[in-house]
């Protein structure tokens, strides 16, 4: 997870694929939220394995 203030430009993250007690996710549709000043975009994704 990627919290906090950022300097302008492109960012990636990278997701291990674990839950925040470190178990692996099951497969399935998840959804995701980046977050800006200049506001917010919210996706899905699909785990496969």
């Amino acid at each position: 997870m990627a919290t906090g203030p950022s300097a302008a430009g492109r960012h990636e993250v990278t997701w291990d694929l674990q839950d925040e007690a470190g178990r692996k996710v099951a497969p399935g549709v998840y959804l995701y939220r980046l977050s800006a000043e200049c506001g917010s975009a919210a996706r899905r994704m699909v785990v496969t394995r």
